[in-house]
């Protein structure tokens, strides 16, 4: 069953009736608020650091694989290094509300940054991604081998907060600046993820499809939560 989105309408209108649209999305009526799940924040990287650690307390491995030079307030991505992070029992995301975060600042004179992986986690089989596709921001979640995609509606220029949300009644959200810009109703949550974690690169078995190539621009903050940031 593929990704199920809800548009608003009113209560009597949802008894009345509901209909598939030709992707397979449900069109229902209005949901209950979801319930507020406490937020544990699980991995937080200030790429401003000289010496890359998690800040989150949980000593997730940091790995800094080529080259990725301090600059402004991060560091600069051009697909000559990347990010790695192990598997850890503090990334450990299935079956759970997830929220990954990244502030970024994409090249906006480099075409091809336009078409980038921000963050992966997992494979192929489950996981998640920020990603730009034709500067377009996109939440991509994979579970149990289907991909579903919660996806911006306008190019991000400058330094930009990008949120993917995974609340517990499988309600995915993508964010821009705080500000929510799509959502979809998850047929179900994440598995447990085989693979690590990349930032500013997409390696291994891959999240995104087709495969995206390294983020070009300069990647400022990473966080990762077991639940939904309070805002």
């Amino acid at each position: 069953m593929s990704a199920i989105r809800i548009v608003r309408m009113s209560t009597v209108a949802l008894l009345g009736a509901t209909m598939l649209l030709s992707d397979s999305r449900l069109v229902g009526g209005e949901i209950d608020a979801p319930a507020v799940v406490a937020p544990s924040l699980q991995c937080e990287l200030d790429l401003s650091q000289q010496e890359l650690r998690d800040l989150s307390g949980n000593n997730n491995t940091v790995q800094v694989v080529g080259e990725l030079p301090i600059v402004q307030n991060g560091r600069q991505f051009s697909r000559q290094g990347f990010i790695d992070i192990p598997p850890s029992e503090a990334l450990h995301c299935d079956n759970t509300a997830w929220t990954a975060e990244a502030t970024v600042i994409p090249d906006a004179n480099d075409v091809q940054a336009r078409d980038v992986a921000i963050l992966t986690h997992g494979g192929s089989q489950d996981g998640y991604a920020l990603a730009l596709r034709d500067g377009i921001p996109e939440f991509v979640i994979v579970a149990n081998g289907r991909r579903h995609v919660v996806r911006g509606t306008e190019r991000i220029t400058g330094r930009t907060t990008l949120t993917g949300i995974i609340n517990a009644q499988r309600r995915a959200s993508l964010e821009v600046n705080g500000v929510e810009v799509d959502f979809l109703l998850l047929p179900g949550l994440m598995g447990l993820p085989e693979q690590g974690m990349q930032i500013g690169s997409d390696q291994g078995v891959r999240v995104n499809d087709p495969r995206l190539l390294g983020f070009i621009g300069v990647i400022e903050r990473v966080r990762i939560y077991r639940g939904v940031p309070s805002r």
